[in-house]
């Protein structure tokens, strides 16, 4: 087992958060709970893989739109990834100024972590995080919001055109096997008008259906250059719109908290450099050797969520995907990992996780951090 100088940037991905399903726990500071939640988190993210789990932020329209103006200024924007943070353990455990008690990022993001080198995580196709920000001030729209709404917009067009191509096939009525499996997939991927209010899809998809095909077959004769499927660009808005991030925390209310986590994120990408399967039912053609490993993973996620008295929901399972490992060298994620963080008194069940795995290069490094008196952390 080798050391790792705690001055030395990583990717840090914690655990459990005092986010999402973990926050009414946290508020209490239940200790015990945490320690066994985070245990089981790391073992099944060792041994089945990595959980991208989906998140919705909140973007902000132009106000010059008509849906603004009939007062509806934001959109949701549905995300699947995990966050890590580019910092070392000595930066993470130093108070930070943006947030309002002064935690360090082990208290806010979670005690537990994997840590992933950033150069070699590039098979992973990791990527930074592009922040934006919401101006409090209703008479400003920031650029960087601007450009997100341009985004989201281009993606309701190009799955118009998308669903255009889609009835030009099916109405020929000779689709091949791979080309029904493309269009298939059209309602998990949600290619359609999804940021539009009721009264404007029914009446977009009304004015769509109305067109003659043979019109619609001449037109797209207008784009076809050498493109991507339609539909892949509307999967690569999707991705590309996954590595947005807030610069400020809305349910904290802290400006900047996580534009100084300096944040990278795993999501999933357009080509096959990533081996793994969405959590929620099996994908158009995927491998039957794929179920083994769901039913294994789901297992373990409904452990944590009873752990926690929650319920899986089935819109939050159907956006999460795992990550297996990399295709590019036939790497398990677990393989990845340079090093493993665990709060105090942990370091031993930590190890007991880690004997339970097959590891090509040897077990990476547990460092263990201990509790001052206030709650803050310090390593041990």
């Amino acid at each position: 087992m080798s050391k790792v100088d705690t001055d030395t940037k990583l990717l840090f991905h914690c655990f459990p958060s005092q986010f999402g399903a973990f926050s009414d726990h946290h508020a209490k500071d239940d200790w015990q709970l945490m320690c066994e939640c985070g245990v089981a988190m790391l073992e099944t993210t060792l041994r089945d893989g990595l959980l991208l789990t989906p998140e919705t932020i909140r973007v902000k329209l132009s106000p010059n739109s008509r849906a603004a103006r009939a007062g509806r200024a934001e959109v949701p924007l549905r995300q699947t990834r995990a966050c890590f943070a580019h910092m070392s353990v000595t930066e993470m455990r130093k108070p930070n100024p943006h947030a309002s008690k002064r935690e360090n990022h082990f208290e806010v993001f979670g005690e537990f972590a994997i840590a992933l080198d950033a150069v070699a995580a590039r098979d992973l196709d990791m990527a930074p995080v592009h922040y934006f920000y919401v101006d409090r001030d209703e008479r400003r729209y920031p650029m960087a919001a601007s450009l997100i709404a341009a985004l989201l917009e281009t993606r309701e067009l190009l799955s118009v055109l998308s669903r255009l191509e889609e009835r030009v096939y099916r109405d020929v009525d000779a689709l091949t096997a791979e080309q029904r499996r493309y269009f298939d997939a059209f309602e998990r991927a949600r290619v359609d008008l999804i940021f539009q209010d009721e009264d404007a899809r029914t009446r977009l998809e009304a004015a769509r259906q109305m067109l003659p095909t043979e019109g619609v077959k001449s037109f797209l004769k207008a784009f076809e250059t050498d493109r991507r499927r339609l539909a892949l660009l509307v999967e690569a808005i999707d991705l590309l719109s996954g590595l947005v991030q807030t610069a400020d925390s809305s349910s904290r209310n802290e400006q900047m908290l996580y534009f100084s986590q300096q944040e990278w994120r795993l999501t999933r990408v357009l080509n096959n450099s990533l081996v793994g399967y969405s959590v929620d039912g099996p994908e158009v053609g995927e491998d039957e050797g794929v179920k083994p490993l769901r039913e294994r993973k789901v297992a373990a996620v409904e452990q944590i969520a009873k752990l926690l008295d929650q319920r899986l929901e089935k819109p939050w399972l159907r956006d999460c995907w795992v990550v297996l490992g990399s295709a590019l060298e036939n790497r398990l994620f677990r393989s990845y990992v340079r090093a493993i963080v665990c709060p105090q008194g942990m370091k031993r069940r930590v190890l007991d996780v880690c004997r339970r795995m097959v590891w090509g290069q040897g077990c990476p490094p547990v460092i263990e951090l201990g509790r001052a008196a206030k709650g803050s952390l310090a390593e041990r």
